[in-house]
């Protein structure tokens, strides 16, 4: 039997994209989760940030207060 769907090691790897699928999801979610991390630690610095350097950026102190209470889904 020479058929391709009967070698094992074409088998293999069409198993091996199955079984590998469902990773997408998941590290769609992990990369969507450290950016939302990444957010909301840019927004804590901004608030931090004195009003010298504030002013060198074009914002003013209520604008950073404003942007840093935002929450993370905005």
């Amino acid at each position: 039997m020479s058929s391709t769907l009967m070698h094992p090691t074409l088998n293999a790897g069409r198993a091996a994209k199955t079984r590998t699928a469902g990773h997408g999801l998941l590290v769609r979610l992990v990369v969507a989760w450290f950016n939302l991390r990444a957010k909301q630690r840019s927004r804590r610095q901004l608030a931090a940030l004195d009003p010298r350097l504030l002013r060198d950026i074009g914002i003013d102190r209520a604008s950073a207060v404003e942007e840093s209470r935002r929450s993370i889904w905005q």
